[in-house]
């Protein structure tokens, strides 16, 4: 069963590459190739953020990326596939409500920002209950990623089922067969703690230890 869950490293770049073609005004081709290519949306590689404070938590690495003074908090999976990360992160302005995303890098810069469509994505941690969302899927100005924002009914049962498990995995649907990708979790705990805490002890003022 598990094979049926797992892209080949291989496999999935040669897509990507293949899939890369920026021109929007040709959009139907692209989506026809990009549907199954599974990415997600944020602009903070295209805004060439800076990373401090690495820490590595085995298949999951946490840190804070910073432009000036604007900055949030990332926990990562970046292990399993060579060219694609798992993303949850977390900004000061909302510490509760983190943006979870999936990135794959290409080999072309887009020229444009821009949503190219929405697709089904069930997301299922280990045999714990299925939850059904939507993908965003985007492109960034002078970003060579193609991203998919992941849109979830309970992200935070969907964290805690992180924190607990042992691989997370998501079904998006395409126009013919759907494309599996996972992750696994090992780590998840520590950097998703990290990422949180840090989020929270950074918008701290006096006020809040009265």
């Amino acid at each position: 069963m598990i094979k049926e869950f797992i892209i080949s490293k291989k496999i999935l770049i040669l897509k990507l590459k293949s899939a890369i073609a920026w021109d929007i005004s040709m959009k139907n081709t692209v989506m026809a190739l990009i549907l199954p290519l599974l990415a997600i949306a944020h602009s903070a590689e295209s805004a060439n953020y800076n990373l401090r404070d690495p820490r590595d938590h085995g298949q999951w690495e946490s840190f804070e990326l910073y432009l000036g003074s604007e900055s949030f908090f990332r926990a990562i999976n970046s292990s399993n596939y060579k060219d694609m990360y798992l993303a949850i992160d977390y900004f000061p302005m909302d510490c509760s409500n983190p943006n979870m995303s999936i990135r794959i890098t290409g080999n072309e810069v887009s020229a444009t920002t821009k949503s190219l469509d929405l697709l089904k994505t069930e997301i299922r941690v280990d045999r714990r209950e299925k939850q059904v969302g939507l993908s965003n899927i985007n492109i960034e100005r002078g970003d060579t990623g193609i991203y998919l924002n992941l849109e979830i009914p309970n992200k935070k049962r969907l964290i805690q089922d992180m924190i607990n498990g042992s691989v997370i995995r998501f079904k998006v649907a395409t126009d013919k067969t759907p494309t599996y990708m996972e992750f696994g979790l090992r780590g998840s705990m520590a950097a998703i703690n990290r990422s949180s805490a840090s989020c929270y002890k950074s918008k701290q003022s006096p006020e809040d230890f009265f």
